[in-house]
């Protein structure tokens, strides 16, 4: 990955840092992941040669760059929010990765979105209101090809 790219996540990722410590209000957090997670996803993602790839929380897109990042160049990856608030941060992060054409922003509730969709997934990224995992297993399972892998990030960490 180049040094520009790297630079440019270091930078999404302060902004991320640097909200959640003045937020007062939950819903008001980034709530990112951290960069080693965010290297973990971009070698399991290569390391399995997923090609399709939902994610569940887009916040400002750091998750959902480090994912696009590590797909082929026919990959694509479909990231679903119920959340406007963070939508067009997330758009001009992607722009400027270089990566916006391997992601679909779905403004969606996500549990609606996996009721609707007809689509399969190499892998899943689980970064959203954990209490609605158990809720959709049975569709999540569904839009997953045999070998497909969920990945669920702070399913036992962070108070609710």
């Amino acid at each position: 990955m180049s040094k520009v790219r790297i630079a440019l996540l270091d930078e999404i990722a302060r902004r991320g840092v640097d909200n959640d410590y003045s937020a007062v209000h939950r819903a008001d957090k980034y709530l990112n992941i951290t960069r080693d997670t965010g290297e973990f996803l971009f070698l399991f993602v290569q390391a399995t040669g997923a090609l399709r790839v939902l994610e569940f929380g887009t916040s400002n897109g750091f998750s959902t760059s480090w994912l696009a990042l590590a797909l082929p160049d026919d990959g694509r990856i479909v990231t679903v929010d119920n959340r406007l608030v963070r939508h067009d941060e997330a758009k001009e992060n992607f722009c400027s990765l270089g990566i916006s054409d391997k992601i679909d922003m779905v403004h969606q509730d996500f549990a609606d979105y996996l009721k609707c969709s007809e689509d399969y997934f190499d892998l899943i990224f689980l970064d959203g209101d954990r209490s609605l995992y158990l809720s959709v297993v049975d569709d999540l399972l569904r839009r997953l090809p045999p070998g497909g892998v969920i990945i669920c990030d702070n399913a036992v960490s962070h108070e609710a």
